[in-house]
């Protein structure tokens, strides 16, 4: 196969060089400095240019536009996507009418499955070679904190910054690095690979601008996060089921990727002082409406919740609004609530691009346009409630192709899960 180049001329002096330790490397991408360069398209309805400043690394925009006015026109014409007037104006200024018309990507006044297209733009995989020769890949430290490497010469690799702790009720933004190349070669633990697929060991998340410091990462010491006693309730969809029982894996000292998430509708863990519930509950129908009851009788420390994916089937976005309202109400006006920062609100995952009879049949909604919408709402309703809040969307979606190797749903035992449970561990203070 062969692989298309992109390569501009080279900038005229030193550009900043980006850097996962670095929080300060947050360039705009003015439109006005980029240079285009046209990009062969594998579709004739569709003209790309690949747009980059030639001063910056690694930042580019890809501009798709169409190849036919008539079309242009056709879709702009084409019925409104919702009942919601603000809505409308929002996905057709911010995701344009092919995000609604032709792919269905966001329409909720038609009810048929939204059937994912899956034609590729591009004629062949595109390597971009935009940074400048002063710009060297970084290379991540070891997965095991008592691997080292010699390198020689003995300073050409320079020691990761000391990092402040990650904190904060806001979701961790960061990116994904190759592991080690030794970690890839020799990885410290066996790695899963479903029929003969890489699902995991190959990316790790780099928190931008923090480290986490907390014991319970997966190659840390979990003892200490036992010794207070607490107790943690998740409530919520299978995607907080695999956020439990990872959470109790990691906790319980192992270092192995996790590959069975029982199904349950009541789990209950100890570990040490710790005790874990789960309660099944993806729409907050049938536990939400007895939850201050067992909050007061179970003295619970630390609420998790889970809901979402459930509604994107087939709930419009009013809707989800309207049901995340009630659901966050219930916990903020029973008064023997944790505070509300000990209230961690998980995002819904990226959808897996699946084809199968089960969303045929169901008519699943849940695509990711809609979806990231969805998670940047439900963030700002939570942090606006007091709660803390972790963005499974943004940490699973480069990782959305995984699951098809799995069970076509879940982000277990991929590399997503770790700065999951990082962000949740360290949000929910069990550690410190």
């Amino acid at each position: 196969m062969e692989i298309s180049t992109f390569a501009p001329d080279p900038p005229d002096e030193l550009a900043p060089c980006p850097s996962p330790y670095d929080s300060s490397y947050d360039p705009p991408l003015a439109e006005s400095s980029q240079q285009c360069s046209p990009i062969p398209s594998a579709q004739s309805e569709f003209f790309l240019s690949l747009c980059h400043d030639p001063q910056l690394c690694n930042a580019f925009t890809l501009r798709i536009t169409r190849t036919s006015k008539e079309a242009c026109l056709e879709a702009e014409a084409s019925p409104d996507p919702s009942l919601d007037d603000n809505l409308n104006a929002w996905i057709r200024e911010q995701r344009g009418p092919d995000g609604f018309m032709r792919f269905q990507a966001y329409s909720e006044t038609n009810k048929t499955w939204p059937e994912m297209l899956l034609r590729p733009l591009f004629t062949a995989p595109l390597a971009l070679s935009i940074c400048p020769s002063h710009c060297v890949p970084i290379d991540p430290a070891r997965v095991l904190p008592g691997d080292e490497i010699i390198s020689y010469p003995y300073d050409s690799v320079p020691s990761p910054p000391m990092l402040p702790p990650c904190s904060g009720r806001e979701p961790i933004r960061g990116s994904y690095h190759l592991f080690h190349l030794m970690d890839i070669l020799y990885p410290p633990e066996r790695l899963p690979s479903p029929q003969n697929l890489p699902v995991s060991g190959r990316y790790r998340f780099f928190p931008r601008g923090c480290q986490w410091e907390h014991y319970g990462q997966r190659f840390g010491y979990p003892a200490p996060c036992t010794e207070k006693q607490r107790r943690i309730a998740f409530y919520g969809d299978s995607h907080g089921r695999v956020i439990y029982d990872t959470t109790i894996h990691r906790l319980q000292g192992n270092r192995g990727v996790l590959e069975q998430s029982e199904k349950g509708g009541h789990k209950q863990a100890t570990i040490g002082n710790l005790t874990f519930d789960f309660l099944w509950d993806p729409r907050g129908e049938s536990v939400i409406p007895v939850t201050c009851k067992e909050l007061k009788e179970a003295k619970t420390d630390i609420v998790i919740l889970s809901m979402g994916a459930h509604f994107a089937v087939d709930s419009t976005t009013a809707e989800f609004t309207q049901n995340l309202t009630r659901i966050f109400t219930t916990f903020t006006a029973c008064e023997f609530s944790p505070p509300p920062s000990n209230i961690i609100f998980v995002t819904s995952p990226a959808q897996p691009p699946r084809q199968d009879e089960f969303v045929r049949k169901y008519s699943d909604h849940r695509t990711n346009v809609r979806l990231q919408h969805w998670s940047e709402i439900s963030t700002k309703m939570a942090l606006d409630m007091g709660f803390s809040v972790v963005d499974q969307f943004a940490l699973t979606m480069p990782h959305v192709w995984e699951p098809m190797g799995l069970d076509f749903a879940h982000y277990l035992s991929t590399d997503a899960i770790d700065p999951i449970v990082d962000e949740v561990i360290g949000k929910a203070g069990l550690c410190g």
